[in-house]
């Protein structure tokens, strides 16, 4: 195995300010998660909306653990060999 020498005279050193952003991914589910109020239900058909119910699920379980959204409830359901997930806001959930 041969060892490259580092020219360490030749360094791409550039200034920390023009380092670039790191750039977040858009999440659909934040804003979607924030419109439910008490007694209320979204319905997430893949048909209707286009989502994935498996990346909802998921989203909202990440929220949950980031202390979010802790007061909703993922339910699925199958219809016709057609799985519809509902995000609910239950009547009796307390908000934190």
């Amino acid at each position: 195995m041969t060892i490259k020498k580092i020219d360490l005279n030749n360094l791409p050193i550039i200034k920390d300010s023009d380092v670039p952003e790191r750039s977040r991914r858009h999440n659909p589910y934040r804003e979607m998660f924030k419109v439910l109020n008490k007694g209320q239900a979204l319905e997430l058909d893949p048909d209707k909306i286009p989502v994935n119910i498996t990346t909802a699920r998921a989203a909202l379980r990440n929220f949950q653990k980031a202390g979010e959204f802790i007061y909703l409830v993922a339910e699925q359901r199958t219809m016709d060999d057609k799985k519809i997930l509902y995000i609910r806001y239950p009547d009796d959930a307390e908000t934190i």
